[in-house]
């Protein structure tokens, strides 16, 4: 829908219901404050409207405790092939508040 594809993504959300059944297939919506989930998220409502296909809200959660932040950077680091010292790589901003 980013695209403004929104029949197309009408017809793959139609098409997962037929696969996996009413009740068995969600809407998922975040909001991280991204500019791009406030763009499609008029047409999450309205494709959960349209299709009859109920929404859950989540949210990304990469680790709990400050202290493993470190730990998941480093991970993501490996995953990416980049170096922790490098400038011009993948990092997550935010404060854990759980621990």
């Amino acid at each position: 829908m980013t695209e403004g594809k929104y029949e197309a993504a009408r017809a793959a959300a139609s098409g997962f219901q037929d696969i996996f059944g009413k009740g068995n297939f969600f809407l998922e919506i975040q909001d991280q404050g991204l500019e791009q989930e406030r763009k499609i998220a008029q047409d999450f409502y309205k494709l959960e409207k349209d299709v009859g296909i109920p929404m859950v809200a989540t949210n990304d959660s990469h680790y709990l405790c400050e202290d493993d932040a470190h730990a998941q950077d480093v991970m993501v680091c490996i995953q990416t092939g980049k170096s922790i010292h490098d400038t011009n790589r993948m990092k997550f901003e935010g404060d854990a508040v759980l621990c």
